[in-house]
């Protein structure tokens, strides 16, 4: 990738999808290119060590915007950010996930605390935002049942739901932090990163105005398609109803069956192939990404 001027990219998502593909990301950039590189991650997960801070201190959730940090950093630093406390009392905490807490108490603030928690341990150049600073339960209609939480919203990610939304005491506080709006709409390119279509992808966009600045925005967008994901054209029906009307221009996949019923579907979406897969199945390859990212994008110059 070369792009001739310097240009922003934007990346949404949450948990592992969006860890995993950054680093071959900057790493696919030559060291004399000049970038921008923003991140807007969900932070709505209620399970484990974030579900505990964020039930105790009413806080979104922090375990995503830390992955994104230690993703960042530098393999010790990165080690040492995710290391998983396995005694009481800490278990089932992550040395990041303390961290993280710390600077929100001492700054009163998510922005403020993940820009000093940057500032230790960024190895690159990037803007961390949350996708809300305000704390909420994500709600799923599926089934004729309500289902509250990330957690156990996670368990019908193979399924179609009737839909998603957020659950606050004050919806008007649940908006992006204003800081975002500008920074999304003057953004050159937008890639909504691999991982949980419910919980990660639209967490990531849907609290207020995130979509608006994405529709305004002139830039090209990028939509990767979770490895082994199921039922993906009519998960991406779901997100056009629910984002009143909002398609990438490019769906990146490594399912090749899928481009005729997408073709067929939404016919205005350009659908790229690439192997992503590694021996498991279960995340993006390193290299692979790499690849993609320094030969497959061409297109965006």
């Amino acid at each position: 990738m070369n792009p001739l001027n310097k240009k922003s990219f934007l990346f949404f998502g949450g948990g592992s999808g969006l860890s995993n593909i950054l680093k071959p990301f900057v790493n696919s950039f030559r060291d004399n290119v000049d970038y921008n590189l923003s991140i807007i991650v969900s932070t709505f997960d209620n399970g484990g060590s974030s579900g505990i801070i964020r039930s105790e201190k009413k806080v979104p959730a922090l375990g995503d915007l830390r992955k994104v940090i230690s993703s960042l950093s530098s393999e010790s630093d990165s080690i040492f950010l995710e290391y998983r406390f396995l005694n009481k009392p800490l278990s089932p905490h992550t040395v990041g996930n303390i961290i993280l807490e710390n600077f929100l108490n001492k700054n009163r603030s998510l922005i403020k605390a993940i820009e000093e928690m940057s500032s230790i341990y960024l190895q690159y150049k990037a803007t961390v935002l949350p996708a809300t600073e305000n704390y909420a339960d994500l709600v799923a209609a599926v089934d004729k049942k309500i289902i509250f939480g990330e957690k156990d919203i996670g368990k019908y990610e193979n399924k179609i739901i009737d839909d998603l939304y957020f659950q606050t005491t004050d919806d008007r506080k649940l908006n992006s932090p204003i800081s975002n709006f500008e920074l999304i709409k003057k953004s050159d390119y937008i890639f909504f990163a691999p991982g949980s279509f419910y919980t990660s992808i639209l967490a990531s966009i849907l609290p207020h105005n995130s979509i608006d600045a994405i529709k305004l925005s002139k830039s090209k967008k990028i939509m990767f398609q979770n490895l082994e994901e199921k039922n993906f054209v009519e998960k991406l029906k779901f997100f056009f109803d629910k984002t009143e009307g909002l398609l990438p221009d490019y769906l990146v996949s490594s399912d090749k069956v899928i481009e005729n019923e997408l073709k067929r579907i939404f016919p205005s979406i350009k659908f790229l192939y690439h192997d992503f897969t590694n021996e498991k199945m279960l995340v993006h390859d390193y290299k692979k990404t790499m690849i993609f990212f320094e030969k497959k994008l061409g297109f965006l110059n």
